[in-house]
């Protein structure tokens, strides 16, 4: 979990958000390098999508972090947006 000094130097803050976003953040890079192995159409578009859900979901916690409380709910409300029409079930994933 990300940990901050409080500016009193009273312990530290916690910043779970932070967390997710960067985590978000490297699933996205992981999974970016897939889009290709994706069939072109609409299943690469629906993987597309994911990705940009999950980078703006982020961006969102990274926003609202910052005080930008209208940017963050733009950017959540898109995330939720493209994932509520996102379908996984034909997506090709690469097995180890």
């Amino acid at each position: 979990m990300l940990a901050f000094p409080r500016s009193g130097g009273s312990g530290e803050v916690l910043l779970p958000h932070l967390e997710l976003a960067g985590h978000f953040d490297r699933c996205v890079d992981e999974l970016a390098s897939m889009t290709v192995l994706q069939p072109e159409g609409r299943v690469r578009d629906a993987y597309v999508d994911l990705l940009v859900a999950l980078t703006d979901a982020a961006k969102a916690m990274r926003s609202s972090d910052a005080g930008d409380g209208e940017g963050a709910t733009e950017q959540l409300r898109s995330a939720v947006e493209l994932l509520c029409r996102t379908k996984t079930d034909e997506f090709v994933y690469v097995r180890d």
